[in-house]
């Protein structure tokens, strides 16, 4: 694949990306070199937190993962203002997250947050694992050249 075609695919927000793209050409890739790290680090047997090493690669990664995951939401008919829904709704449950493990176990915000943690999962991955529209969409022609 040209490289032109790559720092499309990773870095533009336009257009869209399709089921097979998206979890073979990013989210196993990035699942893999976060795996091979951790293995490096001996964090996986450990169960430890992350290093300096583990946080850079992620920041690094974070952009191109977050913008080919705007245009998969894309390819599933969902604006920009759904996936910014989804971001703020995450953040949220990660602020709730936080407050309830500063807090003592048992509280109601460590429920909440357990919720949070199973259902913003679940539809992210359904909405990312579902195959794309087919045909052309406002946000572009089918990934697939269908």
């Amino acid at each position: 694949m040209p490289r032109s075609d790559l720092l499309r695919f990773y870095l533009s927000p336009e257009g869209r990306v399709s089921r097979q793209a998206y979890w073979f050409r990013l989210f196993l890739p990035v699942l893999g070199l976060n795996l091979a790290l951790a293995a490096l680090e001996g964090r996986l047997a450990a169960g430890a937190g992350g290093s300096l090493a583990s946080l850079l690669l992620n920041l690094a990664l974070a952009p191109p993962f977050f913008i080919v995951t705007y245009k998969r939401f894309k390819d599933r008919a969902f604006g920009p203002r759904h996936f910014l829904w989804f971001l703020g709704v995450t953040a949220a449950a990660i602020a709730v997250g936080n407050r309830a493990v500063a807090a003592e176990a048992g509280t109601l915000a460590m429920a909440a947050f357990t919720v949070l943690a199973m259902v913003i999962p679940a539809f992210l991955y359904l909405v990312l694992a579902l195959p794309s529209i087919p045909g052309e969409t406002r946000f572009g022609p089918d990934p697939r050249g269908v």
